[in-house]
């Protein structure tokens, strides 16, 4: 199958599955077909060499992040008429290692929640069951991976916003340490929590990727000049003999059984692939994110402060109402928000003294209903509630599919590594993908999508 081959037909996905699934905000077919005819012609000029690293590779863009000459909606009004002029580091990055972009990927409005119920670009929906939201907020990018629309997905992680959608996807997802991959070009709000991640179906694509775009970037004040390690290094050495720690509190209390179930068997398949399993302590975590959790909310109530007094009828009701909690914390509630922060993170490289990675279940529970869904604020709290504590420790963390519900939901666990240990942290990843095969399984029934699924919404 040719480049030109793969892209008509990917764009064939999102013109018959995305009046349904409502994952893309703008396509850009005609252009993505020009430039994949183009890569067919540079390969064959060459006979098949000197590809480029990312050479054909599909993408689409969370739509807080500039693609030059796609406006740039941010899933709202407020920045709906804006056309950037240039990309984004990270997509200029991309484009120079040969990957295609298809289109901007629809989020939760202003990436502020987890359900990505958007009601100005479209409600989207959970290609694994429709009734079903995909999370957010980068819930676009999820489905559109799993719905088949893409190779990769390029979004964004505060409180959870990659991790969690790539939970209830059944796809990969990776939050770097912050610094690490440069947040130029993006509308990041929380300059604490932010920064700009891959998505994809198999570890090895998110870590390609990774090792395109991640790397100093001067344009970011965010960004740290650490050096990258490629993780192929660590591929080649493996996982053997390094220790895998599994927290006694908290991660694995009030989950679903069957979510626990899976978490628990794959630290069995990783004990087969020789790492040290040992129980950790992970003192107060629990109560991360009622304690630090305040600095998100008044990043976002500070940065939207104007808008919200010029501009209140370009806000959804329930994005409004959880900015203005940000309005609700006092000075000291503040401060003592920033000193949990400093306390919690403080533990966690402690953890790290004894350690190499941990584990976790992703989410505390499957995809909720849309219905479900409805209460924005308890969904999104109660859909991060194992997501934040590592957004706040600003550690790397990797969402990887490990399971299904006996009704067929995805189920996913977080492995969290050292800060700026991307590459062993894609390492771990790979190696138990290549003795697993849950990142195989696609959802079924999409083929009819098309048709079945509009009927139902009509």
């Amino acid at each position: 199958m040719t480049i030109t081959d793969k892209v008509e037909r990917q764009i064939d996905r999102i013109n018959s599955l995305n009046p349904v699934l409502k994952a893309v905000i703008t396509s850009v077919g005609d252009q993505a077909v020009r430039e994949a005819r183009a890569a067919d012609e540079r390969q064959a000029q060459h006979g098949g060499q000197d590809r480029l690293k990312l050479d054909g590779v599909t993408v689409t863009v969370k739509d807080n992040i500039d693609v030059a000459g796609i406006c740039r909606t941010n899933g709202s009004p407020l920045f709906g008429d804006e056309i950037p002029d240039r990309d984004a580091t990270v997509v200029a990055r991309l484009r120079a290692a040969g990957a295609i972009i298809l289109g901007k990927a629809n989020q939760h409005e202003l990436a502020f929640a987890s359900t990505s119920q958007n009601q100005f670009y479209g409600a989207c929906r959970n290609p694994w069951d429709i009734n079903r939201i995909p999370g957010g907020s980068s819930g676009g990018s999820g489905a559109a991976l799993a719905a088949g629309m893409c190779d990769v997905s390029i979004a964004t992680d505060g409180g959870g916003s990659i991790r969690g959608p790539s939970a209830l996807n059944g796809v990969v997802g990776l939050r770097p340490t912050i610094g690490r991959i440069s947040n130029q070009g993006s509308i990041h709000f929380c300059p604490t929590f932010d920064t700009i991640g891959p998505m994809a179906r198999t570890v090895r694509a998110v870590a390609d990727v990774y090792d395109v775009i991640a790397g100093y970037d001067p344009l970011d004040e965010t960004s740290c000049n650490v050096p990258v390690k490629s993780w192929s290094h660590h591929r080649a050495l493996g996982p053997e003999g390094l220790t895998l720690g599994v927290p006694r509190n908290f991660f694995f209390e009030d989950i679903a059984p069957e979510i626990e179930a899976a978490v628990r068997k794959s630290i069995e398949i990783f004990s087969g692939l020789g790492l040290n399993i040992v129980e950790v302590d992970l003192p107060t975590a629990e109560f991360v994110q009622r304690d630090a959790g305040p600095i998100l909310l008044c990043d976002a109530a500070a940065y939207y402060e104007n808008a919200m007094l010029s501009d209140r009828d370009k806000f959804g009701q329930s994005v409004y109402d959880r900015l203005m909690l940000g309005y609700k914390v006092t000075g000291v509630e503040y401060s003592n928000a920033v000193r949990a922060k400093i306390l919690w993170q403080h533990r966690v490289d402690s953890v790290f003294q004894q350690v190499d990675f941990l584990i976790t279940p992703t989410v505390d529970r499957v995809a909720p209903s849309i219905a479900e869904a409805e209460d924005v604020i308890a969904v999104t709290r109660s859909l991060t509630r194992l997501l934040v504590p590592w957004s706040i420790a600003q550690h790397p963390a990797l969402a990887v599919p490990c399971g299904f519900t006996q009704a067929g939901l995805p189920i996913g666990m977080q492995l969290i590594g050292r800060r700026f240990d991307e590459a062993r942290l894609l390492m771990l990843g790979d190696a138990y993908q290549s003795v697993t095969n849950h990142h195989e399984v696609e959802p079924q029934g999409l083929e009819v999508l098309g048709i079945e699924g509009l009927m139902q919404t009509v």
